[in-house]
């Protein structure tokens, strides 16, 4: 995944632009849509890792309780 990101030369306004959703380019937000994914690759993983425990706190497989 971290690979892949690397080879995408996408930033995250353009990503959003690509989408249809126009993200403003002088807002506070403006240096974060600017970060493009092969910057932001390193930590992918990470957070794959924190939404994956948010989606599912139990696991994958999950836990019969009882």
């Amino acid at each position: 995944m971290q690979t892949f990101a690397v080879a995408l030369d996408y930033s995250l306004g353009g990503l959003l632009a690509g989408f249809g959703l126009g993200a403003s380019t002088a807002g506070p937000l403006a240096p974060l849509l600017r970060l493009t994914l092969a910057q932001v690759a390193p930590i992918l993983p990470y957070l794959l890792l924190v939404v994956m425990l948010i989606v599912r706190p139990k696991g994958l497989m999950g836990k019969r309780e009882g």
